[in-house]
Order: C-alpha cells, then structure tokens, then sequence
C-alpha cells in the first residue's frame, strides 16, 4: 500500500511537471514549437485526469481498508463496537412481554392443546 502511493505520488510529481512545462510557454516560444491552444486544454485535462486515478483514489482505498479493519474486529474499536448490553437489555424486555402477551392474551382466549 505504502509502494503503491510513493510511485502514485513521484508520478503525479512528473505530471505536473510535464504539465507546467508545457502550459508555461510564452506565445512566441509556442509559436516556435506549433502549440495550440486545444493542446494545452489537453494537457490540463489530462492533468485532472491523473489527479484524480493517482490521489483521490488511493485515498478513497485506503479509506475503505480502515472501514473495513474496523468492522472486522468489532470489539477492538470504539467507534465500531457492538452495542451488546443494550441489544440484551432489548432482548430481555422483548421475551419479558412475549411471556406476558401469552400467559394473557389481550383480544382471544388463550390457546391450550386438545386431549385426546
């Protein structure tokens, strides 16, 4: 990861060089060299273009990597941590109730298996 982003950088590095360059010639030297205007819209076009395969999204994968370790181990990070105690206490409450709503149905007679 860390290889991969050092040659994203030393290559965006180049780019702009090669850009700046190349956009920051006088009109007579870009009279000398048969530069037009279409050419320089190009070269900074392909300079937005390199920006964002060679920053943004290194930046968007590594973004997801941490997301990703974060919700892997849910019970070593506090931002990612399961709410468990709260999600028992539910839990508890919701069996609680059930036990109630059957021991006293509210709008039926309680059901009861028939004998043979």
């Amino acid at each position: 990861v860390h290889v991969n982003g050092i040659l994203n950088a030393l290559l965006f590095g180049i780019q702009v060089g090669g850009t700046f360059m190349f956009t920051a010639q006088t009109p007579d030297e870009a009279a000398n060299i048969n530069l037009d205007v279409k050419d320089t819209s190009t070269k900074v076009t392909e300079l937005l273009v390199a920006f964002c395969v060679q920053m943004i999204a290194p930046a968007l994968y590594l973004t997801l990597l941490d997301a990703s370790l974060c919700m892997s181990q849910p019970f070593k990070f506090q931002d990612a941590k399961i709410p468990l105690m709260r999600l028992l206490v539910d839990c508890e409450n919701d069996l609680a109730s059930a036990q109630q709503i059957a021991a006293e149905p509210p709008l039926w007679k309680k059901p009861k298996f028939k004998t043979a």
